[in-house]
């Protein structure tokens, strides 16, 4: 029975993601936009190899790619978080498959994200913030550079900030999540094996909670910008189907130290292109 359920879900995500794709190409006037189309497939698909093994990176990564290709931030985020639905829910459904979730940890963490997200949504669509671009990007970079530590672990980020609570970490990770475009699963996983959770129900809990958040994120930057660049989400979520299911095979083949090096690498190569960008 369950298996049924795993199939139905799965065929009725690729599903709803080409009818969408079909979608926005129907409603398009522009000319399409091949080149950033194909460099948006081959991140989507990296992007999502990094998300598989590691289960997290995904935003990060991408949302420095895309404000780096010259995507506003708004665009950026709602971008990356359409994608998310597809990727984080392919995520979900495996975890929930084979028994990885844990319910308690998923409401505990999904309800203060909630909060923090529609104060994210409020602020990025509400509030004109100076220099926005500039302050993500160096958001980004510190993710980059914690990301980098973690396979050389020179520095115990722990010991610079002490976190005694999930909920208020949830809701402001949630928040900065909207505006920077990612940060969810890096900032969160984590924090929450600090608190003694075992790994696999972290990742399992925390991307099942991205699902249904980068679903009412989505949704709502969607209905408050106009998706003109609709070649970068096409090939977002194309890349992201496509290497699902080849992911889970590559990456026990690959360690982890690896992966991680080259997802900082590329978080911290295209923010800071990004802060040099914009002090120039």
């Amino acid at each position: 029975m369950k298996n049924n359920i795993f199939r139905f879900l799965s065929y009725l995500l690729i599903i709803v993601g080409v009818v969408f794709i079909l979608h926005l190409y129907n409603t398009s006037i522009d000319k399409v936009d091949t080149k950033a189309f194909f460099w948006c497939l081959l991140f989507g698909a990296v992007a999502s190899f990094i998300k598989s093994s590691l289960g997290m990176g995904y935003g990060a990564s991408v949302s420095s790619f895309l404000m780096g290709y010259g995507i506003p931030p708004i665009a950026s985020s709602a971008y990356v978080h359409i994608a998310e639905i597809f990727t984080t829910g392919s995520s979900a459904l495996n975890h929930w498959k084979i028994g990885n979730l844990d319910f308690k940890l998923f409401k505990r963490i999904f309800v203060p994200g909630v909060v923090g997200a529609m104060l994210g949504i409020y602020l990025i669509s509400k509030i004109k913030i100076p220099y926005l671009s500039l302050w993500i990007s160096i958001y980004l970079l510190v993710i980059g550079i914690i990301l980098f530590n973690k396979v050389f672990d020179k520095i115990n980020f722990s010991n610079l900030y002490k976190v005694k609570k999930i909920a208020p970490l949830a809701g402001i990770v949630g928040c900065l999540d909207v505006i920077a475009g990612g940060g969810w699963g890096t900032m969160l996983t984590s924090n929450l094996i600090k608190f003694g959770y075992e790994p696999k129900k972290v990742i399992a809990s925390v991307n099942t909670a991205q699902f249904f958040l980068s679903t009412l994120i989505g949704i709502s930057l969607g209905f408050i910008i106009e998706l003109i660049h609709w070649e970068a989400i096409a090939g977002l979520i194309l890349g992201g189907l496509i290497m699902s299911p080849i992911a889970a095979k590559l990456s026990s083949k690959i360690k982890a130290e690896i992966i991680i090096f080259f997802v900082a690498s590329l978080i911290i190569f295209f923010s800071s292109r990004k802060i040099y960008l914009s002090l120039i």
